[in-house]
């Protein structure tokens, strides 16, 4: 008996939990592009651009490894598609990952029990945090839960940035510190050049014929749509770390090239550990010689 694999367009790794323990011969990964839910919400056309870019090239990726992938282009919404592939696969059970939205994986659990499937909803692994540990925040008594409160919680259970049990530099944070503009002259590093490739190409003139009057403009699309071609932009982004300008090229790393370019799991997670490697290691080096770590390693 066949198993579908449910896969969302923010959960593209092939780490994906719903993946795991299966045979491959025996499952269908099922992709849809729905634009209902790309016009849910206002979201930036780019990013509209960029998740549906990376659903066909995670596809591709799946086919290559041997996985068999039922994908659905530019469908309305979800209820059709899955009625198709459940007709034409006759699955025995789905699974799907927990999706990241409140309320979707409900949303969507309810269109696969229509069908009278057995559904299977592994856990969330694009995050650090579980929603368990979250709720335990409030249910300690506290009536006041601040972002800082779980930051702190995140740094000890990962050790990320830590000595022991202490924080590196001997702050939790240099917000303080951090509040002045660059200095004056300061250089940034170049942008990558990033070629535009042909599923992004396809993506674009999708947003601009279904969801035209969403917010932003596409413009200059620099962002890689494929896990080989984000590893070398993270990579080069991060090559010269040890430099002088430690602090504001990380800076740059992190808030303007690294969020933009890693929609969930898009990335493979050695890449990012390896890029925040490097920086942490130079700015070991720097704390121990007497500079203070920059707000964007701190993490505020």
């Amino acid at each position: 008996m066949m198993t579908t694999v449910w896969i969302a367009g923010d959960q593209l790794s092939p780490r994906n939990s719903a993946l795991e323990g299966l045979e491959r011969k025996e499952t269908v990964v099922l992709l849809i592009e729905s634009l209902a839910r790309g016009r849910e919400r206002p979201y930036h056309k780019r990013r509209l651009a960029l998740i549906y870019a990376a659903m066909r090239g995670f596809a591709d990726d799946l086919r290559g490894a041997g996985w068999q992938v039922d994908y659905h282009a530019e469908r309305e919404d979800y209820a059709g598609p899955l009625a198709e592939h459940v007709a034409a696969i006759r699955p025995s059970r789905v699974r799907m990952m927990t999706l990241a939205d409140y309320g979707v994986t409900e949303g969507l659990a309810a269109l696969v029990r229509e069908h009278g499937l057995e559904l299977d909803v592994t856990p969330q692994v694009n995050f650090i945090s579980t929603a368990g540990e979250f709720e335990e925040l409030f249910a300690r008594g506290q009536t006041r839960v601040t972002m800082e409160t779980f930051y702190r919680r995140m740094r000890r259970k990962t050790g990320l940035l830590m000595e022991g049990d202490e924080p590196l530099g001997g702050a939790w944070n240099f917000d303080h510190d951090n509040r002045l503009p660059p200095k004056r002259g300061m250089r940034f590093p170049a942008q990558p050049d990033v070629p535009l490739r042909e599923h992004a190409r396809a993506a674009i003139a999708l947003v601009e014929r279904h969801i035209p009057n969403h917010p932003g403009n596409i413009g200059t699309f620099d962002i890689p749509t494929s896990t080989p071609s984000h590893t070398r932009t993270i990579s080069s982004r991060t090559a010269s770390i040890d430099s002088d300008r430690t602090r504001m090229r990380w800076w740059r790393v992190k808030h303007v090239s690294i969020i933009p370019v890693c929609p969930r799991s898009l990335i493979s997670g050695s890449c990012i550990r390896s890029s925040y490697a490097n920086a942490r290691n130079s700015l070991i080096a720097r704390v121990r010689h007497g500079s203070r770590p920059s707000k964007a390693l701190s993490g505020n």
